[in-house]
């Protein structure tokens, strides 16, 4: 099963909705301070808000710190975005920008804590990629996005 890792700022809107998730898989939070506290073995999908202001990085830095690490990066597997529609194009923006930076798909884009309708989009697709192995996940192959389509 795969590993859910997030990023919540102090809004909590993103840890509401990966609680409403309730993922049998591991999940783990970025700290909003300090370093990350866990390891990794497994592959994961990374659940990212969009923070702060036009030009200044949309990707929050605690993220970006802990994507800087090879290991913890070469584990993605895909992104899923989180922000309010209120900011038009620039909504869930870090999602595109990560999954773009690594070659991963970008799964899904949900608003503040996300609703029910996207919690089940989510739940579904995540399982229905998840069954599909990671051994046969290639980060190029159009087709795991098909597969994990939510």
């Amino acid at each position: 099963m795969l590993d859910i890792i997030y990023f919540s700022n102090v809004s909590g809107n993103t840890e509401k909705f990966v609680s409403k998730l309730d993922w049998k898989g591991k999940t783990h939070r970025i700290p909003i301070k300090g370093t990350c506290e866990f390891s990794l073995f497994n592959s994961y999908v990374l659940i990212c808000p969009s923070y702060g202001e036009a030009n200044h990085g949309h990707v929050p830095p605690q993220v970006r710190k802990f994507l800087s690490d090879p290991e913890y990066r070469s584990l993605c597997v895909g992104v899923i975005g989180s922000g309010s529609l209120n900011f038009g194009d620039e909504y869930a923006l870090a999602g595109d920008m990560i999954a773009m930076k690594l070659q991963v798909p970008m799964f899904y884009k949900f608003d503040l804590a996300g609703n029910i309708e996207d919690v089940e989009k989510v739940k579904t697709g995540l399982l229905k990629f998840g069954q599909a192995g990671k051994h046969e996940f290639h980060r190029n192959n159009p087709n795991n996005v098909e597969a994990a389509k939510v």
